[in-house]
């Protein structure tokens, strides 16, 4: 018997974490002008869901951040990677807050840019931030700067 591996996934992934910006919020069917900030951290699964017009024209909440499919996201088509969000906001609440339907697009205006286009989230806003684990295998490598937008910069942090 021939055993054959490849580990590249399993070393790297774990390596890196991308942290992303709220650029943009748009939202539909309700006015959120009145909710505080807070800062809170959450753990939610992006995942791709069949009938992905619907589920934009349902969203409460559409999110645009600093980076996309085009960029760091780009696994979400080839390699149908599922990412997880967490989000960091700037202000504190004391009680648990409503989440609403969310879609996260990516900044370059293009359809395809959707990051997740079902997912549950808390009103954020610009300027936070949401960040994502396990980015460290076949992500940045495959960046483009497609629509103007330059692939992003990559600060290494060593730990000893």
């Amino acid at each position: 018997i021939q055993l054959m591996s490849e580990p590249g996934r399993y070393f790297t992934s774990e390596s890196t974490m991308l942290i992303c910006n709220i650029i943009a919020r748009r939202t539909h069917n309700k006015d959120y002008s009145s909710e505080e900030e807070e800062e809170v951290e959450c753990h939610t699964r992006i995942t791709k869901e069949e009938d992905e017009k619907d589920l934009i024209r349902k969203a409460d909440i559409l999110y645009y951040i600093n980076d996309g499919i085009y960029g760091t996201f780009n696994a979400i088509i080839f390699d149908q990677k599922l990412f997880y969000v967490n989000y960091m906001r700037k202000d504190m609440k004391k009680e648990e807050e409503q989440e609403y339907k969310s879609v996260i697009f990516g900044p370059t205006c293009d359809g395809i840019d959707c990051i997740s286009n079902s997912i549950s989230l808390p009103l954020l806003n610009i300027g936070d931030y949401l960040w994502f684990s396990n980015v460290g295998s076949y992500t940045n490598s495959c960046a483009t700067s497609f629509n103007g937008f330059k692939t992003k910069k990559y600060f290494f942090i060593w730990r000893s």
